[in-house]
């Protein structure tokens, strides 16, 4: 078996166990092992908080300075898929071409946006001053949306499209951030793929170009091995393809390039790019607003991908004048699709999913794309205008400029919500909403919650009340019900969840609220179903699942109840802490208690509850004295928690007796 037919099974079980831990996280809800993806390294320098993939990130570029882009071509689930795809043309009759892009400008837009939020996160917050370990606090394939449908949608975009017009791996090529630290990392690896040192038949003018056709990344593997006697492109990926291909089995991996070295020749350059460098810019201008204006309702990567191809498809449309039936049918296919994007029952957002990828393979069979092949060769066609340019260059700068001052604005937000300063981020955000009054929903939502947490219930219900009239939404008819629910009018609480469901039946945040809503009127059954039915439109709803731990606690399931909690715990410590802990006071455990009711007073030192659980957990295992000194800390705090008086009184007396 050749080695890239080693590869081929290599990656195939890399992908089940891919699919194998998103179905273990998100089906059976064992959440301990949480989302291995690069972002959490960055997430770390930001919170201090050690993930799975902050883990699993040290692993991966540590590996990396030794074997460059080894998991690029052996490891990454979106360059196999990008193979798959690059195989289901071969099956079908389609080539597409290979075309080489030097496309810098998006990896590095990606990037400085992560470095840009992590910085932001300093500036505003501090470093952070403890690192703690939390493997699963992050949730698996985090950022993706549930729907399905929108998960083929970006693989048809971000994959089949890119593949189609730009050749194999064309997302790794063009758009991915990932290659770019690989890139890096590939210039110090002394692992290479390089010609024999003993063989002379490579630099001989009757070698074959076998190698270079088969390079899914482009690369002129036979140029750089005649001439330099390794692959020096960064863009290497060491899939071993070149290796089986090479006619005369020239080629090897090694450490040790340095006997071939002295065979290199000064007067070599590789293949230029296809496209113009100005068009690239240009089409990299278009992807960047496309991030901008689509990365919310689409995601990231599928929307620079979607807004790359636009650019293109611009200056295509400029420069030829006309427009393909291919172009056509597959807009009309993809706008189509978007619009049912969020289509979250899994069967029918699957069919609909597999529906769209079938329809795209038939327009490519069917239409063919000459245009697109006369557009490459024709650099005099996409060169753009000037005042293109410059227009795009200008509405990046402006609506870039928005997003960063928006960015600072939230960093500055988050940085007063840690703090517990709800006051400053009261009034930091009625400042915000007077200067921005065409300010978007989740700005004013965010107000009304510091202005509930500062106790400005009745100015949170009238500014709630007029969006409820002029921009109802889920989450307006959500907070209406939960303030309602915290002055105990019950009657207003029913009417705007009745709303909710009516309006938004398939909504998390509604039905996580009347989860709770018949939780609360001894409704379990109605509990159960309103609960489980949001954990299937959102798995990481916290609040469902503390709300299905209560039921199957009263149902008397307790492993099942603790595993609900257990999960609630690893979405939100903070909050999961207190749950866990009165659980375990439930099933008398009060030595687990104690551990999650200690940590969540100190984490919310200010929440009486919290002390006056942690004071029964102490009188549970006869430690009076620690009992007494928690509920003292209770009326410090309320002086009118008469329980917690009553429970110091019976505790002294008891102690005076056992004297």
């Amino acid at each position: 078996m050749s080695l890239s037919q080693k590869r081929y099974w290599f990656v195939g079980i890399i992908y089940v166990l891919f699919f194998l831990h998103v179905f273990v996280w998100h089906s059976l809800g064992i959440k301990q092992i949480g989302h291995l993806g690069f972002g959490e390294f960055f997430g770390f320098l930001g919170s201090g908080v050690v993930t799975a993939g902050t883990i699993f990130s040290i692993l991966v570029f540590v590996h990396a300075l030794f074997f460059g882009g080894l998991f690029c071509g052996w490891l990454c689930h979106w360059g196999i898929l990008q193979d798959f795809i690059a195989g289901i043309y071969k099956k079908i009759g389609v080539k597409p071409r290979m075309v080489r892009i030097d496309s810098r400008i998006i990896p590095w837009l990606w990037f400085l946006i992560i470095l840009g939020q992590t910085g932001m996160v300093w500036a505003s917050q501090g470093f952070p001053s403890l690192i703690t370990f939390n493997i699963g606090a992050t949730a698996v394939w985090s950022g993706v949306p549930r729907s399905i449908l929108l998960i083929c949608l970006t693989t048809i975009i971000s994959g089949f499209l890119l593949v189609y017009l730009f050749g194999e791996r064309a997302f790794c090529r063009t758009i991915c951030t990932f290659r770019l630290w690989f890139a890096w990392f590939e210039k110090v690896a002394r692992y290479k793929v390089a010609r024999k040192a003993e063989s002379a038949i490579c630099s001989s003018a009757g070698c074959s170009d076998e190698c270079s056709r088969a390079c899914p990344m482009g690369i002129d593997v036979a140029g750089e091995a005649k001439n330099i006697g390794y692959i020096a492109s960064t863009e290497c990926v060491k899939c071993m393809i070149c290796i089986d291909e090479c006619p005369a089995k020239v080629l090897e991996t090694t450490y040790n390039t340095a006997p071939i070295c002295n065979t290199v020749a000064s007067d070599y350059s590789p293949p230029k790019p296809e496209f113009e460098s100005s068009a690239v810019f240009f089409a990299s201008l278009v992807s960047a607003l496309a991030l901008i204006f689509l990365a919310g309702p689409i995601g990231g990567n599928v929307s620079m991908s979607l807004g790359f191809v636009l650019g293109f498809f611009i200056l295509r449309t400029l420069g030829q004048g006309k427009h393909s039936l291919f172009e056509i049918c597959t807009i009309v296919v993809l706008v189509f699709a978007l619009y049912f994007r969020s289509d979250f029952n899994d069967a029918s957002s699957l069919a609909k999913g597999l529906t769209v990828i079938t329809a795209f393979l038939i327009i490519v069979k069917l239409f063919s794309y000459s245009e697109w092949e006369s557009f490459i060769t024709s650099p005099a066609n996409q060169k753009p205008q000037l005042f293109l340019l410059i227009f795009a260059s200008i509405s990046l700068l402006i609506f870039g400029g928005k997003e960063i001052n928006a960015a600072w604005g939230n960093a500055k937000f988050a940085a007063a919500e840690k703090s517990g300063d709800y006051k400053g981020l009261s009034c930091m955000l009625e400042s915000h909403i007077k200067m921005n009054e065409a300010d978007d929903q989740n700005i004013r939502l965010k107000y009304v919650e510091s202005l509930v947490k500062t106790n400005e219930t009745e100015k949170a219900l009238k500014i709630l009340n007029e969006m409820a009239s002029s921009t109802p939404s889920d989450k307006v008819f959500a907070w209406l019900a939960d303030i309602h629910r915290e002055s105990n009018n019950e009657a207003e609480r029913e009417k705007y969840l009745e709303h909710g469901l009516l309006y938004y039946p398939d909504s998390s945040i509604i039905l996580s609220q009347a989860a709770m809503f018949e939780l609360d009127h001894g409704n379990i059954k109605n509990a159960e179903t309103h609960s489980r039915k949001c954990l299937t439109i959102n798995s990481d709803d916290f609040f469902s699942h503390v709300t299905l731990g209560i039921v199957l606690f009263k149902q008397g399931q307790m492993e099942d109840s603790e595993r609900e909690f257990q999960i609630a715990l690893g979405l939100n410590e903070k909050k999961g802490l207190p749950h866990i802990g009165r659980f375990y006071l439930g099933v008398n455990r009060p030595k687990d208690a104690e551990k999650h009711l200690l940590k969540a007073a100190d984490l919310q030192n200010s929440d009486p509850s919290i002390l006056f659980d942690l004071g029964i957990a102490y009188a549970q295992q006869e430690k009076i004295s620690d009992a007494v000194k928690a509920w003292e800390k209770v009326l410090e705090i309320d002086p009118k928690h008469d329980i917690a008086r009553e429970n110091i009184k019976a505790a002294h007396d008891r102690m005076k007796k056992e004297k």
